[in-house]
């Protein structure tokens, strides 16, 4: 499946929604999908400047949508590397919660 038939119409959507009702970005866009693009070797997206995520697993949906906001540039890589030790220490039954 495609999900952005016409081409393009999901990008100018998210246009429109970013410059008349969220001109200052409080709500995060990702896209998950789980159709690859032969052609360029990645998951289909609907627009570029959208972060896409392929995803297999529904399992993995609460991880990828986790990580989704360091994918937009809201936060920075001190940040990034703070959630990802977090994680590991998570994983490595070195803490009880993650944050």
């Amino acid at each position: 499946g495609w999900d952005n038939a016409p081409a393009g119409l999901a990008g100018e959507v998210l246009r429109v929604w970013r410059k008349r009702l969220d001109p200052g970005r409080r709500t995060a866009v990702v896209h998950v999908n789980p159709v690859y693009d032969a052609d360029g070797f990645d998951v289909r997206r609907l627009a570029a400047g959208v972060p896409t995520a392929g995803i297999r697993d529904a399992e993995d949906l609460p991880a990828l949508v986790e990580i989704a906001r360091f994918a937009e540039g809201r936060t920075g890589a001190a940040e990034l590397h703070a959630y990802l030790d977090r994680r590991v220490a998570l994983f490595l039954g070195e803490k009880e919660t993650v944050s």
